[in-house]
C-alpha cells in the first residue's frame, strides 16, 4: 500500500503548522564513532554511524514533552569469551520519552521513559533509560530535593517480572543538594539509592562484569548482595577563572555487599580554549568501583563496569557555529580482585558529531 496514503504532503504540512503554534525544537544529530576494546576476554574493533533525533515541544505553559531516539548501525568484529558487552550493534533505541510538568519555578515532575544520565553518578547507573517518575523541589536558593521511582530494564530493553509474585524490579533514588553562588559555586549532596528485585537477566551478565553472583545457569543466576546504600558528593566550579575548571567527587557505600561495596570517583574538567567560533575542553576521571557496590550491568561500560580501578581521559573540540564536535577518549582499568572473567582493560573511542536544527 503506498506510503503517501498514510503520510501525504497535506498531513506533513498540518504537522508543521501545528508545531509552529507552540515553542518547539526538532534536531537531528549524526554521530560517527570508532571504538576499540582490548581485554583478555573481550576484544572489539568497529566503526558505527548513529542518527539521534530529538523533539521538544511546549504542550501548555506548564507542560513540556520531549522525545529522543537513536538508530545505531555498527560494522566491525569482536570476540567475547563469556558475554558480548562490547561488540558492534544494529539497533533502534529509545533514549527518552517524557513529560515535564512545572507548575512553578520551584517544583518539577518528570514522568515517562527517563534517561538516567541526569543523575550524573556513572559508577551507579549510566546511559540507561528507565520507566520512571522524578520529582524535584527547590527550597529557597540553596537547597534542592530530588526523588525518583523507576522500573529498571533488562538487556533486551523490556521490563521483566521476577519471583513467584510477579513483582517488578525497582530503583529508588533520593538526593538532597546544598548549593551556593559565588566564584567557586560550591555544591554538596547526600543521597540514598536502592535496587530491589533485580532478575536473572541482569544478574547473569553481572557475573562477567565484576559482581558476585550465585547459580550456574543463566536462568537461575542471583546476586549475592543487595544493592542499597548511601552516596555523598560535591563539586567546585571556578566560574571566573581561566578555563572555568570544575572539580567534582563522590563516594557510594553499600553496607549490604557480600564482598566489597564502595565506589569513589574524582573528575576534573577544563576549557582550554574559549572563543566565539570554537572551544577545546578536556575531562579526566579517576575511579574505583568495588565488586558489589552497584549492579554492574547498569554502571559505566567505558570503565569496564564493576571490580575496577583506573582512569578515563577525554578531549573534545567544538565548532560552535557549525555545531560540529570532534572528540577522543581513552580508559585504562585493572581488576580490584582477581576473577576468572576480568583482566586488564583498555577502551578507546574516536567521535564525530554534527547537529542539524529544523525548528
Amino acid at each position: 500500500m503506498p506510503i503517501r496514503r498514510f503520510f501525504s504532503p497535506l498531513v506533513l504540512a498540518s504537522l508543521v503548522a501545528s508545531t509552529s503554534l507552540v515553542a518547539s525544537e526538532l534536531a537531528l544529530t549524526l554521530e560517527v564513532a570508532g571504538k576499540g576494546v582490548q581485554e583478555q576476554y573481550n576484544q572489539s574493533r568497529f566503526v558505527g554511524a548513529s542518527l539521534i533525533g530529538s523533539f521538544t515541544t511546549d504542550v501548555t505553559p506548564y507542560l513540556q514533552g520531549h522525545v529522543r531516539a537513536k538508530v545505531r548501525l555498527d560494522q566491525g568484529s569482536s570476540r567475547s569469551t563469556f558475554f558480548d558487552a562490547y561488540g558492534p550493534r544494529q539497533q533502534l533505541r529509545l533514549e527518552e520519552a517524557a513529560l515535564l510538568w512545572e507548575p512553578q519555578e520551584t517544583f518539577r515532575i518528570r514522568l515517562g521513559a527517563l534517561n538516567q544520565d541526569r543523575l550524573d553518578v556513572p559508577s551507579l547507573i549510566d546511559s540507561q533509560t528507565f520507566v520512571a517518575a522524578m520529582e524535584e523541589a527547590d527550597f529557597g536558593k540553596y537547597l534542592t530535593l530530588r526523588a525518583q521511582q523507576a522500573l529498571p530494564s533488562t538487556p533486551n530493553g523490556l521490563l521483566p517480572t521476577t519471583g513467584t509474585d510477579s513483582t517488578f524490579p525497582s530503583f529508588f533514588w533520593t538526593q538532597l543538594t546544598v548549593h551556593a553562588e559565588g566564584a567557586l559555586r560550591p555544591r554538596l549532596w547526600v543521597a540514598h539509592f536502592a535496587f530491589l528485585g533485580l532478575p536473572a537477566e541482569v544478574a547473569h551478565p553481572g557475573r562477567f562484569m565484576g559482581n558476585s553472583v550465585s547459580g550456574g545457569a543463566a536462568a537461575f543466576s542471583t546476586f549475592d548482595s543487595r544493592f542499597e546504600g548511601l552516596g555523598l558528593g560535591g563539586s567546585l566550579e571556578w566560574a571566573e577563572g581561566w578555563g572555568s575548571p570544575s572539580l567534582s567527587a563522590y563516594a557510594l557505600f553499600n553496607p549490604h555487599a557480600s564482598e566489597t561495596g564502595g565506589a569513589q570517583v574524582v573528575r576534573l574538567t577544563n576549557t582550554w580554549v574559549e572563543r566565539p567560533a570554537w572551544r577545546l575542553r578536556s575531562e579526566l576521571s579517576a575511579f574505583r568501583v568495588e565488586a558489589d557496590a552497584t549492579p554492574a550491568f547498569y554502571n559505566r561500560q567505558e570503565w569496564g563496569h564493576s571490580n575496577r580501578f583506573g582512569f578515563e581521559a577525554g578531549l573534545m573540540a567544538e565548532m560552535i557555529k557549525e555545531k560540529v564536535s570532534l572528540g577522543a577518549s581513552f580508559t585504562h582499568a585493572t581488576p580490584l580482585r582477581q576473577t576468572p572473567f576480568q583482566d586488564e582493560f583498555f577502551y578507546l573511542q574516536l567521535l564525530f558529531q554534527k547537529t542539524y536544527d529544523f525548528l
